[in-house]
């Protein structure tokens, strides 16, 4: 079962994410700079210190983890800070679990192995 780590720093918007990703059978917690195992993809808003320190935890310790940016800035802010994608606020659940059904695609296939 893919693992999501969410680093927002609106707790309300923190929240939605990890419900909207457990509703989808997903693994999902609030970021804290310890190590929680395998991590396959982090959601963090890259223009806030929490995400910018979690981006930088998720690439050290788990380089190959999705990073996707979840952001009310413009779609530059995603690239600029290294997301693979972005999403940007407001967002629609729908387009939420679409890309992360595209993201997490071969870590689902790998926890079914």
């Amino acid at each position: 079962m893919p693992t999501l780590l969410i680093a927002e720093p609106v707790p309300e918007t923190r929240e939605l994410l990890i419900h909207l990703a457990q509703r989808q059978g997903w693994v999902a917690s609030a970021f804290a700079a310890i190590d929680v195992g395998p991590v396959d993809a982090l959601l963090f808003e890259p223009l806030s210190r929490l995400g910018q320190e979690a981006r930088e935890h998720v690439l050290h310790r788990h380089p190959s983890a999705s990073l996707v940016a979840v952001t009310v800035a413009p779609a530059e802010a995603g690239s600029e800070h290294g997301a693979h994608h972005m999403i940007a606020q407001p967002f629609a659940p729908d387009e939420l679990a679409r890309v992360l059904r595209a993201l997490l695609a071969p870590a689902s296939r790998t926890a079914a192995a």
